[in-house]
């Protein structure tokens, strides 16, 4: 059975031989931190809350969400972007946000002035924060 970039961008996790499974949104951490921690730092924020629940990428956030399941509000909290082609070549993240190349926060590394990653409110609603502000982290299981 073949994956194709289609199965990345819904959220779907490879597991074993051909076997895969989604992740869905499941709560923000209770710790919060800058965004230069690092990928495995803002995963650790997830799991202390959801035992291993890494930070979701907005594309899970956005095929777990349906609109009939309530959700608890929670500020803006820093997600994974899930890049797609944007209008006239300029990239876009899945939720219609346009990025720049360093909109995971320089790969969650960066905190200068300029560098900026993304984030979602408990209303759905995506954005964009400066690296070094300080947020809870999107979880998916």
């Amino acid at each position: 059975m073949k994956f194709s970039g289609i199965a990345a961008m819904v959220g779907v996790v490879v597991l074993g031989m051909g076997v895969a499974e989604a992740r869905s949104f499941v709560g923000v951490s209770t710790l919060s931190g800058p965004a230069n921690t690092g990928y495995a730092v803002l995963s650790r924020m997830c799991d202390a809350k959801f035992p291993a629940s890494p930070m979701c990428t907005s594309a899970e956030y956005i095929s777990s969400i349906h609109p009939s399941k309530t959700v608890r509000a929670h500020a803006p909290a820093w997600i994974q972007a899930t890049p797609i082609a944007g209008i006239n070549g300029t990239p876009a993240d899945i939720s219609g946000v346009p990025i720049g190349q360093a909109f995971n926060c320089a790969g969650w590394s960066g905190n200068a002035f300029q560098t900026t990653g993304l984030t979602v409110s408990g209303a759905g609603i995506f954005g964009g924060a400066t690296c070094s502000e300080t947020h809870q982290v999107a979880c998916c299981k």
